[in-house]
């Protein structure tokens, strides 16, 4: 016969307890959510200065500033022709085309050569000739790549300058 302290008695209302503790504390899961309370109104837009605040003319933005450092290589012939404006002369050199610049005593040669993935003419090489005494260019240097550079950003500047 079964004793009244049985040890199974206890697990079974303690489990029972649990189940029913469990239960009502999942109640809240299913329950709809409050609603979020509303975002608040935005706030007025800041009041707009008198005309008098204004009556003043600002004064016309500065112009850019000379570039710097100038990139030709990659440019297509609109580019550089938004870039530098129209050539002094154009030629052809096949493969290339050579568009020459000049402003003051420098001129800048720009070589086109064909880009057949984008069918068009872009720019992959330039240089500054300097005649020598035969009126022959002179071979390249180091100085003359700079001389190109330096004759580049008188182009421009006189483009921009226009």
């Amino acid at each position: 016969m079964r004793d009244a302290f049985s040890p199974r008695l206890p697990v079974r209302v303690v489990s029972a307890l649990l189940a029913a503790a469990l239960v009502a504390g999942c109640e809240g899961l299913f329950e709809p959510s409050q609603p979020a309370a509303p975002p608040p109104p935005p706030a007025p837009p800041p009041a707009a200065p008198s005309r008098a605040a204004h009556a003043v003319p600002l004064p016309p933005p500065p112009a850019p500033p000379p570039l710097t450092e100038i990139k030709l290589v990659g440019l297509s012939q609109d580019e550089v022709q938004a870039l530098l404006g129209p050539p002094s002369t154009a030629a052809e050199r096949p493969p290339a085309k050579v568009w020459q610049y000049r402003a003051g005593n420098c001129a800048v040669d720009v070589y086109f050569y064909l880009d057949v993935g984008r069918n068009a003419f872009y720019a992959l090489h330039y240089d500054s000739p300097a005649p020598t005494s035969a009126g022959t260019p002179a071979p390249a240097t180091v100085s003359a790549h700079d001389a190109a550079d330096r004759c580049l950003t008188r182009v421009y500047n006189a483009h921009r300058d226009r």
